[in-house]
């Protein structure tokens, strides 16, 4: 169950709403871990309190629970501690590929097969060099003209949805298109007025 489902099955208007009473209670934002068929676990060399598994998973070694993850800019990341004890946001994906796919080459980027940023499965990661990797995302059609803007058909989709009381992160959640700092541009009306100015929120 999604963190949004619980917080509608709760009763709660959306997932951070749920959080933040969560977060009064002292609730950790990290749940018990039920198995996954085939996953395995091995230890980050960067973090050494957390363990990785080849699904995607991140879990702390003391507690035993998994760590709450959010997608940021289309790729899923987690907020840890590092071996010097400072705390960092590294991407899902490059903590994968980096304990369970092998680099021998000494690689740069990690590449999702597939072309789902959000598949972070061990078997749909490789290690590639930036054409390799630049050339994948044009041939699977992540990449293409001005895919760093927004087109009035989106815009409107976020506004509707800004209407409608969805939350930043239902939206951001919803296109990876949609990054907070788009969406609150549109929802302070600092962008695309022309357009905000037709909805209420």
């Amino acid at each position: 169950m999604s963190t949004e489902e619980l917080a509608k099955t709760l009763g709660y208007k959306n997932a951070s709403s749920l959080r933040t009473v969560a977060s009064r209670l002292g609730i950790k934002k990290s749940y018990k871990i039920e198995d996954i068929s085939g996953e395995n676990w091995l230890e980050h060399p960067d973090y050494p309190d957390f363990l990785v598994s080849n699904k995607g998973r991140i879990k702390s070694r003391t507690r035993n629970t998994l760590i709450f993850t959010r997608v940021h800019e289309g790729y899923y990341d987690c907020r840890i501690k590092d071996k010097s004890g400072k705390k960092k946001s590294p991407r899902i994906h490059r903590l994968v590929a980096e304990v369970f796919v092998p680099n021998p080459k000494g690689l740069p980027f990690v590449n999702h097969v597939d072309g789902n940023k959000l598949n972070n499965d061990a078997t749909n990661l490789e290690w590639v060099t930036r054409s390799e990797n630049s050339r994948h995302a044009r041939e699977m059609g992540l990449v293409g003209v001005r895919r760093d803007t927004l087109d009035e058909d989106s815009v409107r989709d976020i506004c509707k949805k800004l209407q409608a009381g969805a939350s930043i992160r239902e939206i951001t959640h919803s296109n990876a298109r949609y990054t907070r700092a788009r969406v609150e541009g549109i929802r302070q009306r600092r962008r695309w007025l022309r357009i905000s100015g037709d909805y209420s929120w």
